[in-house]
């Protein structure tokens, strides 16, 4: 963004993300295997409220197994945390999906039992709408599980920062695209595998940190080259 409102300066705009510590690395998992390729688990982690409203995923889903319930056992949904969407159509949808074994809701637990899952999991969700210039900070913690990720709402930065470097696919918050990107995964047609290490390892604290120490040496160095000259 400040690249585009300032183009003359674009040379000197860096941008360094946020990223995770090293201790919660989790082990290496094993490959998503091919024969798991037809079958989407996702797992949510964080709090449901406002903006952060699965609805449009929980309709997508609705219709699907409307049309062919024999998906129902190849799909499944885990949300781990506070749930503030307590009525109206968001909740419905959510004992709809209970009720034939797809959503699963867990109460809000300890960062290190929630650490402990995200690690075990398949595939991670994000629910990101109407945030184009927002990345959320658990996405981070994502990274390091080094799952393949999901985002919903993936328009802007958050979309860019996973595209760019590989770790999932996005879509837009709406149930016609939630159920392209559903059916594309479970017909093989979109792969989910865990993403690249050399990836993930640019979050690394220690990775950044680096970058930082690069961008101030060379503006010291720029900075001293310049003081010679007008000397």
């Amino acid at each position: 963004a400040f690249r585009k409102r300032y183009p003359m300066l674009s040379d000197r705009f860096v941008a360094i993300t946020n990223g995770f510590e090293p201790s919660i690395l989790a082990p290496m998992p094993n490959p998503i295997r091919m024969g798991d390729r037809r079958r989407l688990h996702l797992s949510h982690f964080g709090t449901i409220y406002g903006k952060r409203n699965p609805e449009p995923l929980f309709e997508a889903i609705t219709e699907l197994i409307r049309a062919d319930s024999s998906i129902i056992p190849r799909l499944a949904l885990e949300f781990t945390g506070c749930w503030d969407i307590k009525n109206g159509r968001c909740e419905s949808l959510a004992r709809e999906l209970e009720a034939v074994g797809i959503l699963t809701r867990t109460d809000q637990i300890s960062r290190y039992a929630c650490l402990g899952r995200m690690a075990q999991s398949e595939t991670l969700l994000i629910l990101q709408p109407d945030a184009p210039l927002q990345i959320p900070a658990k996405i981070f913690e994502y990274i390091a599980m080094r799952r393949p990720l999901v985002v919903i709402g993936g328009e802007g930065a958050t979309a860019n920062l996973i595209e760019r470097h590989g770790l999932g696919i996005c879509c837009s918050n709406d149930p016609e695209s939630i159920k392209y990107l559903i059916r594309s995964v479970m017909k093989g047609a979109r792969a989910l595998g865990v993403p690249d290490a050399h990836e993930i390892l640019k979050f690394d604290y220690r990775s950044l940190t680096g970058r930082l120490a690069s961008v101030l040496n060379a503006a010291c160095q720029q900075g001293g080259e310049a003081h010679m000259a007008s000397s």
